[in-house]
């Protein structure tokens, strides 16, 4: 990736001279070579300095300080001996000074005489970040002291589980549920894991209420990092009957990746308009991935703009057009969509990720002038918990000012 590569291009500003490398006066065949950086991509609340290190074609290492000028750090070295396979190395350090954040080099360098070589040096990231891995727990045990009782009876439910990624299974979040016409459930014993070779369990005591009955005891387990999108779940039927002979148990753990929504707008290109206009279609899209590869499905609706326009595009499809028929009195139009990945093979609903997106409305007459109009604002969630990440996103398109705006998050 490109974010975390900075770009060191050549230019002549600043002068370092070069000392101890003739006695006097100035190298008859000598040559200078011009180094700066670009410093667009250089926080400069991150590096104490930056310097570049010459070596190869002198007899001494030469280690140079870049001078900070505008959006660029640069040094002109001087009365560098002629020759070639020079190499500049070009360092950014950490306010510790020590720790050098980003380094890059180029060799094979020649310095002419009476001439300046410019230097472009690809300065790479030390310590990159690490991309995101995540992996839904697994559930490697789900036992029954018994499958088949009479009202009354107790059953010892247990289940064994952990998380295939480094420090998440003690983490993992436990939840039992059972149909109240048919058993109870006693408090859930949890013991914390550390590993696939050391995972949690769980075990809660199941208490016939029915006469005659199958009995379905669920768990569902959370995932640590994003407990309220990445579960398993497994289930196990206990009969219940005074004549009960021996049954079986069917034990299901099926995980599922929920769907991620990537991008959510608005067409801003004739014949729609962002801000809206009545008589107009503006066309909603979003766009959305699934990891699992199941089919998703989407369900378009408006929260207060119902009766002001129709939806005029099929159902269940990731884009939908909408006609404005009058302009509403609050200037804007808020539109939900849901995108769901479907149900598991018993019919339960998989996952529902609602979105929001909310358009300005422009209504006939309106002259669009004086402060920015903003064409789309979006959140990837209405709901959150602690540690949640919500992405927002607004889009303020050209209102005709000649002044220029600036947008403030706060």
């Amino acid at each position: 990736m490109r974010r975390n590569q900075m770009t060191w291009m050549a230019a002549a500003l600043g002068v370092v001279a070069l000392s101890g490398m003739v006695s006097c006066g100035k190298a008859k065949d000598a040559g200078s070579a011009a180094v700066s950086v670009n410093g667009q991509k250089l926080t400069l609340a991150d590096v104490k300095s930056v310097t570049v290190t010459v070596t190869g074609g002198i007899t001494n290492p030469l280690t140079v300080p870049l001078v900070a000028g505008g959006t660029q750090y640069s040094a002109l070295i001087s009365d560098l001996p002629i020759g070639g396979n020079y190499v500049f190395t070009a360092s950014a350090y950490a306010l510790d000074g020590t720790t050098v954040l980003y380094t890059g080099s180029v060799s094979g360098q020649s310095i002419t005489k009476n001439q300046t070589a410019n230097i472009v040096i690809d300065m790479n990231q030390v310590a990159p970040a690490v991309g995101l891995e995540n992996e839904a727990p697994v559930i490697a045990g789900l036992t029954e002291t018994a499958s088949c009782v009479a009202m009354g009876d107790t059953v010892t439910i247990k289940a064994t589980a952990y998380d295939p990624d480094v420090g998440d299974t003690a983490g993992m979040g436990w939840n039992w549920t059972v149909d109240a016409t048919c058993g109870t459930l006693s408090a859930p014993v949890n013991v914390a894991g550390t590993s696939h070779a050391s995972p949690g369990t769980s075990t809660v005591v199941f208490t016939a209420t029915s006469s005659s009955a199958n009995c379905q005891a669920n768990l569902t387990i959370a995932d640590a990092r994003m407990p309220a999108v990445l579960m398993t779940t497994g289930s196990v039927t206990i009969s219940i009957g005074n004549a009960c002979a021996f049954g079986n148990a069917k034990i299901t753990a099926i995980p599922n990746t929920c769907p991620v929504v990537a991008n959510l707008g608005a067409s801003v290109v004739s014949p729609s308009f962002v801000p809206m206009v009545v008589g107009q279609s503006t066309l909603l899209s979003v766009s959305a991935t699934d990891a699992d590869n199941d089919t998703l499905l989407y369900s378009w609706s408006t929260t207060d703009c119902g009766t002001f326009g129709t939806f005029n595009s099929a159902p269940g499809l990731p884009t939908m057009w909408f006609l404005l028929t009058s302009a509403p009195t609050t200037g804007t139009c808020t539109f939900l969509v849901h995108v769901s990945d479907g149900t598991f093979a018993d019919g339960k609903a998989k996952c529902d990720i609602v979105n929001q997106l909310r358009l300005p409305v422009k209504g006939p007459g309106d002259v669009v002038q004086g402060s920015p109009v903003f064409g789309v604002d979006y959140m990837s969630t209405d709901t959150v918990s602690d540690g949640d990440s919500v992405k927002l996103e607004i889009v303020a398109p050209n209102t005709g000012c000649d002044t220029a705006y600036s947008l403030v998050w706060s």
